[in-house]
């Protein structure tokens, strides 16, 4: 049984219809019309040895920049300060007020824009699986997590070429070249080494290391990490020429995370990537590729500046329904709740327990926080 509940702290989490225009790009990649034109988003579209594509062949970039937020368009001096964003947006077209899927956060929405569908279908709800007794320390990084076909699969069923760079749950998909997104949650090995067990084909960054196009020595946190990942994606484009090639760059979501969405250190992270995507269109404009290329540029969820964090658990434990061991770890649970930002789910492990499931509902419908939106089974 799972409640949903509406922080008064985070994003509206009302569902709207979500639109995924890529899946219906990737449907009819054979028969691609020939774009040289942009569509931004918050939403933008402009137009080793193994497998690689052909330059005339038409193909589909989806860039992800995480948490970019149609309101930057707004912004006193986004021109200025956005430069490669304001000329993408200027000579195409740019929508400023994407809705994202419920809930509105990282996996479950880039889950979407692959699938085309909602998570209440994909199956990634969340960043992290409900596992209290783990602090919910693991995350939906494995693709056999994703209950529908993606695009990724109608690529390998078309026997054409997919580049996938820190793509959230993709680990384990049938990417040509991929670059996984994955985080080690144990001592027993390192993120870089679960990284490199997991890229497809087997060495792909291996070999990018031993080419000297990314250094084996260098940070993979902060802005290192998107370094990494540009220089990867960089060069297996122009290596491999992929007909669907997904990028997700991520440090703009960390500093709104840390410092707010409109502070000085935001701005500077979406300075960052916009030029990061200024080296994708030099290289798009001195090859050529406009007419075979469509660039999509797109965030996955917004933000909204909080003052205040509540712990639903602790509220919990205070009933005692649960126990909460060394201040991390959840024990003993009868009733557990899993955060998505600006709202959670709550769920009842007895699923036949109705009157205990009437105690639930009553604790949280007396607090004045938050309010109890529906209940789902």
């Amino acid at each position: 049984v799972n409640i949903i509940i509406n922080l008064f702290l985070g994003v509206d989490p009302i569902i709207h219809k979500y639109q995924i225009l890529i899946k219906k790009v990737i449907l009819g990649i054979k028969h691609m019309v020939r774009f040289s034109l942009t569509l931004l988003i918050s939403f933008i579209i402009f137009n080793c040895s193994g497998q690689k594509g052909d330059w005339n062949d038409p193909r589909v970039i989806l860039v992800s920049i995480d948490g970019f937020r149609g309101d930057l368009f707004k912004l006193p001096g986004f021109s200025d300060q956005f430069p490669n964003l304001h000329r993408l947006a200027s000579s195409g077209v740019y929508c400023d007020n994407v809705s994202s899927v419920f809930p509105s956060l990282t996996y479950p929405s880039h889950t979407s824009m692959i699938t085309g569908e909602p998570p209440s279908k994909h199956g990634i709800t969340n960043n992290n699986p409900f596992k209290p007794e783990t602090n919910f320390s693991d995350w939906y990084w494995y693709q056999d997590s994703v209950h529908v076909e993606s695009v990724i699969d109608r690529i390998k069923d078309k026997r054409m070429i997919s580049l996938g760079i820190s793509w959230p749950v993709t680990v384990g998909a049938p990417i040509t070249w991929g670059f996984p997104e994955i985080k080690s949650t144990t001592d027993t090995i390192s993120t870089a080494m679960l990284v490199m067990k997991h890229d497809m084909p087997d060495h792909f960054i291996e070999s990018a290391q031993l080419r000297g196009v990314i250094n084996p020595m260098a940070s993979t946190e902060g802005y290192s990490r998107d370094v990494l990942l540009h220089k990867m994606f960089m060069d297996a484009f122009r290596r491999k020429r992929p007909h669907l090639s997904l990028y997700h760059m991520l440090q703009t979501d960390f500093e709104q995370h840390d410092h707010g969405k409109n502070s000085p250190e935001a701005q500077e992270a979406f300075a960052f990537m916009d030029s990061l995507i200024g080296n994708i269109i030099t290289f798009l404009d001195e090859k050529n590729l406009w007419s075979s290329t469509t660039l999509f540029i797109t965030g996955d969820h917004g933000f909204r500046d909080v003052k205040k964090q509540l712990n639903i658990n602790r509220l919990f434990a205070d009933q005692g329904w649960l126990r909460i061991v060394d201040k991390k770890i959840i024990a003993g649970w009868k009733v557990a709740c899993l955060s998505t930002g600006g709202s959670a789910f709550v769920r009842i492990k007895d699923q036949n327990d109705q009157f205990f499931r009437k105690k639930v509902r009553l604790l949280l419908a007396k607090q004045l926080e938050f309010e109890t939106l529906e209940r789902r089974h």
